[in-house]
């Protein structure tokens, strides 16, 4: 689900794995909500953060609601990520 980065594959190759991606999320007796958080914990320790990262995010929450709290700590992850990003370019 993370295989698009906004430098390596194009616009087309995206909206694939996209279509992909509403494939592997239709089937719920495979991606269960314990699955799909392991997932969503791998796209967090990827760097640099995969491009659809926050759609899989909300189709996971969209999908199993009780979610929301492993959610809200995956958001609060992404701020202070992008807090030390933005600390680090500014050091530069």
């Amino acid at each position: 689900m993370g295989l698009c980065t906004a430098n390596v594959l194009s616009v087309s190759v995206c909206v694939c794995v996209r279509v992909a991606c509403n494939l592997c999320f239709a089937e719920r007796t495979i991606y269960t909500q314990e699955v799909l958080a392991v997932v969503m914990q791998q796209l967090m320790d990827t760097t640099p953060l995969p491009t659809l990262l926050m759609r899989t995010v909300i189709q996971s929450l969209a999908m199993y609601p009780k979610l929301i709290g492993f959610v809200m700590n995956i958001m609060q992850r992404l701020i202070i990520k992008q807090a030390r990003v933005t600390m680090f370019c500014s050091v530069l």
